[in-house]
C-alpha cells in the first residue's frame, strides 16, 4: 500500500493551479499559427494601405480560428523594394507591395510554394 506524504500532497496540488490558469486565460494554451506569411511594403505605418493590412490581418488570424497569422512590415522594414522582391523569390517572405521600380524589371507574381498544395486542395 502506498503511503500518503506531505511532499506527494504538495506535488498534486501545485498542478492545479497551472491547469486552472491555462482554461482561465485562453491566450497562455494557444498554439502556434499553422501559417505565418509576412507581408512588407514601403508605406509609412500611418498610410491607409497599412491601416486596413493591419486589420485584414486580425479578421484573417480571426476567421481561420488561428490558424493563419499575417505580419505587416511597413516603411522598408524588410528592405527596398528589390530587396523584398528577391526575398519572395528565395522564399523569404510570403507578400509585398511592390513599387514603380520594382515593375519595371519584368518581374511576375508567382504563387509562393507554400501555397501550392492549397490550391490543388481547393480546385479538387
Amino acid at each position: 500500500m502506498r503511503s500518503i506524504t506531505r511532499r506527494s500532497v504538495l506535488r498534486s496540488f501545485s498542478a492545479v493551479p497551472a491547469a486552472g490558469l491555462a482554461g482561465f486565460w485562453p491566450g497562455l494554451a494557444q498554439a502556434a499559427p499553422e501559417f505565418t506569411f509576412k507581408y512588407g511594403n514601403n508605406l509609412p505605418v500611418t498610410h491607409p494601405l497599412n491601416v486596413r493590412a493591419n486589420e485584414a490581418a486580425a479578421r484573417v488570424l480571426a476567421d481561420s480560428k488561428g490558424r493563419m497569422e499575417i505580419k505587416v512590415f511597413p516603411n522598408n522594414q524588410l528592405g527596398g523594394d528589390t530587396d523584398m522582391q528577391s526575398q519572395v523569390r528565395s522564399g523569404g517572405i510570403e507578400m509585398f507591395t511592390p513599387g514603380i521600380e520594382a515593375c519595371d524589371n519584368g518581374w511576375t507574381l508567382s504563387v509562393p510554394e507554400r501555397l501550392r498544395p492549397l490550391l490543388a486542395a481547393h480546385r479538387a
